[in-house]
């Protein structure tokens, strides 16, 4: 019987040595400073071999482009944002896009809203360019389809000055994908 007291006695005192180890550990954690570092910092690693960008995609909805520009981090640069203080992107239209739109600027700075992180150190930068006119005719939406519309993207520090640009990211139309497909499908029915 004095075993099994003895037994208690132990295995309790392990417990409280166990549970105020974990109490001073989590104090020893919450104490550590949070680095901060600012966006100037890692201007060297907002390079295209840290950052890949993927073709951005354009649908007509609405009588407004939808754009979406897939980029992806490097494992170590996606570490490193999670530390920056501040940092702002702003996205330059090409003029064929900005003369249809009713945008003031052909510079469109993006907020938090717009950008949506996805799996692991990749994230999405979404935005809506309206445009000024209300339907477009089939030719004339061909027609800006066909160009080579690049759009330009820069990282800008807390004072909204740029501090790396990406230029010439390529696009590609949705609608157009849509309107083939379409198209094709009525061709097949057709048959």
């Amino acid at each position: 019987m004095k075993n099994l007291y003895l037994l208690a006695i132990l295995f309790l005192l392990l417990f409280f040595i166990g549970a105020l180890c974990l109490q001073k550990r989590e104090e020893a954690v919450i104490r550590k400073p949070y680095t901060v570092i600012s966006i100037d910092q890692l201007k060297n690693m907002l390079s295209t071999s840290h950052v890949s960008i993927s073709p951005a995609s354009i649908d007509l909805e609405n009588n407004q482009l939808h754009v979406n520009i897939p980029l992806s981090f490097s494992p170590n640069l996606y570490r490193q944002m999670a530390d920056v203080e501040h940092f702002g992107m702003k996205i330059d239209l090409p003029q064929d896009i900005y003369a249809l739109s009713t945008l003031k600027e052909a510079s469109i700075p993006i907020t938090a809203q717009n950008i949506r992180y996805t799996d692991k150190h990749f994230l999405e930068v979404s935005f809506i360019v309206p445009l000024n006119r209300t339907s477009f005719t089939s030719k004339e939406f061909t027609n800006l389809m066909q160009k080579d519309l690049k759009l330009h993207l820069s990282f800008t520090n807390a004072k909204n000055k740029p501090i790396a640009s990406f230029r010439d990211i390529e696009t590609e139309f949705i609608s157009k994908q849509k309107a083939e497909r379409s198209n094709s499908f009525r061709l097949f029915k057709n048959f």
